[in-house]
C-alpha cells in the first residue's frame, strides 16, 4: 500500500488524540519530572497532535519616535557576558542591536552589537517580511511599532508597505480593507472584527499603529486563524477540522510535517511551548477555549500544541501570500513575542512556505521589541537569553552551533540602551 499523502497523515496522527490524557499526566506529574520523561512527552505530543500553546495572548498616546532620548532604567544585578545591560558606557547607547555570533567563523557565543539608527533602518527596510515580536499589554511597544512603520515608509519611499496583524482573524480581511479605504470608523472596526471577543487586549493600544497605516495609505492584513477552527482543534486536534478547513490554513502540507520533525523545533517546543502549557495548567485556564467557551475538561497538551502550530502556520501562509500578491512590497508582521523569538513560531515557516508559493527569494528578518528577561518584568531587567535554551542529558549531543537559533536578528528599544562589555 502506498504511503498516505502528508495532509492525510497529519489528520490520522491527530486522530490519535485519546493518548493525550496519559500524556498530560506524564507531563504534569506522576513520575514525569525527569528531563528524559519530558523529552519523551514532547515527542509523543508532536506525533499525536502535530502541533502547542496559544501563547501571548494599553491608553492611546501620541506616537513616540524611535529616536527619543529618555532616562535609562535601572539595571538588574549579575549581568552575564554578552547580556544587554542598562548601565555601561554612554558611547554604546543605541535603540537597535544586531545579534551575531562571536569567535572564528561566527561559531562562538552570541552577542548584541549596537547599530546606528540610519544603519538599522537600512537593514530593516531591506526585508520583504519583517516580524516584530511584541508584548501585547505594552503601550510602549505599540507606539514603537507605529514609529517604525512611519520610518520604514520614509526610508523606502514609494515601496508599498503593509502591516500584518495577529490580532485580527482571516475572515475579517474585508473589514480591514474597508477601514484602510476610509469607509468605516475606529468604532466600526472594533465592532466588525469582534475585537472584544476574539482578541481581548485593549483596542485603544493598537490605534497609533492602525492610524499610521491608514493615514499613509498602507494595507492591513488579517493573519490569524479563525476562532471557530481553533475551537475545534482545542477539542479534537487537527482531526477535528475538515479537509477544506485544513487547506484554508495549510498550503504546504509536506513542509508542515517536516517542521514538526525538525530537532531544533523540538527544542523550541521544550524550551518555550511546554512551559507555556504548564503555566496555563498552573493558572487553571485550560478549560477555557480561545472562543471563551467553557470546556468539560482541560485542553490536552497535544491539542494545545496542534492549535499553536496551526495558528503559526496560518499567519506565515497569509503573510507570504501578501508578498506573492504584491510583488516588491514589504509586510511588517506584528505578533506576540513567542511567535517570533528564536524564529520557530512564524518566521521559519514563512521562509519555508515562500518557495511552495513560487517565491524563490524572500528576505525574512525578525526583531524583538523592548525585550527583557520575562521572569523579572519590563522595567527591571538587564539579562536576555540570546540563543535558544537547550536542555540535554550527558549522553545527548548538543545542537550544532549552526542550528541553534538566536533570539532574533535585531533587538529594538523605545529608549536608547547600552551594551555592557564582555566579562571574563
Amino acid at each position: 500500500m502506498p504511503p498516505p499523502p502528508p495532509l492525510l497523515l497529519l489528520l490520522l496522527l491527530a486522530a490519535a488524540a485519546p493518548r493525550a490524557g496519559a500524556l498530560r499526566m506524564k507531563i504534569l506529574g506522576g513520575g514525569g519530572g525527569h528531563p528524559a520523561d519530558r523529552r519523551s512527552a514532547v515527542r509523543d505530543a508532536v506525533s499525536v497532535g502535530l502541533g502547542l500553546g496559544l501563547a501571548g495572548m494599553g491608553t492611546t498616546a501620541a506616537p513616540q519616535e524611535l529616536i527619543e532620548e529618555a532616562p535609562l532604567p535601572s539595571a538588574a544585578a549579575n549581568a552575564q557576558a554578552g547580556d544587554l545591560d542598562f548601565r555601561a558606557r554612554a558611547a554604546d547607547r543605541a535603540h537597535v542591536f544586531m545579534l551575531r555570533r562571536g569567535g572564528f567563523g561566527g561559531k562562538g557565543s552570541p552577542f548584541a552589537a549596537p547599530l546606528a539608527l540610519s544603519s538599522s533602518m537600512e537593514e530593516l527596510a531591506a526585508s520583504d517580511l519583517l516580524f516584530l515580536g511584541e508584548h501585547h499589554d505594552s503601550d510602549e511597544d505599540h507606539r514603537l511599532q507605529a514609529s517604525m512603520v512611519r520610518q520604514l515608509q520614509n526610508y523606502n519611499g514609494k515601496r508599498k508597505i503593509g502591516v500584518g496583524l495577529e490580532m485580527v482573524q482571516a475572515q475579517f480581511q474585508p473589514v480591514l480593507d474597508a477601514y484602510t479605504a476610509g469607509k468605516i470608523t475606529d468604532a466600526e472596526l472594533f465592532e466588525q472584527t469582534q475585537w472584544a471577543d476574539r482578541w481581548r487586549w485593549p483596542f485603544e493600544s493598537y490605534l497609533p499603529l492602525l492610524h499610521t497605516v491608514r493615514d499613509m495609505g498602507g494595507d492591513l492584513v488579517a493573519l490569524n486563524t479563525n476562532s471557530e477552527s481553533i475551537r475545534k482543534v482545542e477539542s479534537a486536534g487537527l482531526g477535528g477540522l475538515s479537509r477544506a478547513e485544513v487547506q484554508q490554513y495549510v498550503c504546504d502540507p509536506d513542509g508542515f510535517a517536516r517542521t514538526a520533525a525538525d530537532p531544533v523545533f523540538l527544542q523550541y517546543v521544550k524550551g518555550l511551548l511546554l512551559p507555556s502549557y504548564l503555566l496555563h495548567a498552573q493558572m487553571g485556564v485550560l478549560r477555557a477555549s480561545i472562543t471563551g467557551d467553557r470546556l468539560e475538561e482541560d485542553i490536552t497538551f497535544a491539542n494545545f500544541f496542534a492549535a499553536r502550530i496551526l495558528w503559526d502556520e496560518t499567519m506565515a501562509t497569509r503573510a507570504v501570500r501578501y508578498i506573492q500578491k504584491n510583488p516588491g512590497a514589504q509586510l511588517v508582521v506584528v505578533a506576540g513575542g513567542d511567535h517570533v523569538r528564536y524564529g520557530y513560531g512564524i518566521p521559519v515557516r514563512a521562509a519555508r512556505i515562500a518557495p511552495a508559493l513560487g517565491l524563490n527569494r524572500i528576505d525574512v528578518k525578525t526583531a524583538m521589541l523592548n525585550p527583557t528577561d520575562v521572569a523579572q518584568g519590563l522595567a527591571a531587567v538587564s539579562r536576555l537569553e540570546l540563543e535558544l535554551p537547550r536542555e540535554r542529558e550527558a549522553n545527548e549531543d548538543p545542537l550544532p552551533w549552526q542550528k541553534t537559533p538566536l533570539l532574533a536578528d535585531y533587538l529594538v528599544y523605545s529608549r536608547p540602551l547600552v551594551l555592557k562589555e564582555n566579562q571574563a
